[in-house]
């Protein structure tokens, strides 16, 4: 059985989601040789508006199994959450992460 990976990042106006702005995220797909087989991007203004490009962040992460990112534990992870609570949309699913900041 092969599990769905993503690489991931956003990117945004601010570093606190209580006045930042999601402008940006892309995620990578893995093959089972760990290479990049498909890009997943999206941004603000072809989503439609923040609301809409978060609920596009929280569908890649709830149809991955495991997610990879830089410093997206302790940043990109939780800036979401604080966007999708700005519009009364779940939180994030629970799922494996690796963060390369902490394996740095």
């Amino acid at each position: 059985m092969f599990l769905r990976t993503y690489v991931w990042d956003c990117e945004c106006t601010n570093l606190r989601s209580d006045i930042g702005t999601l402008t940006v995220a892309v995620f990578g797909e893995l093959d089972s040789d760990g290479q990049i087989k498909k890009i997943l991007a999206n941004d603000i203004l072809k989503a439609g508006g923040e609301r809409n490009l978060s609920r596009w962040v929280a569908q890649r992460i709830k149809e991955a199994d495991i997610l990879i990112g830089h410093n997206s534990v302790s940043f990109d992870k939780n800036f979401i959450n604080g966007i999708l609570a700005r519009y009364n949309l779940p939180q994030l699913p629970k799922r494996i992460h690796l963060d390369t900041m902490l394996a740095a």
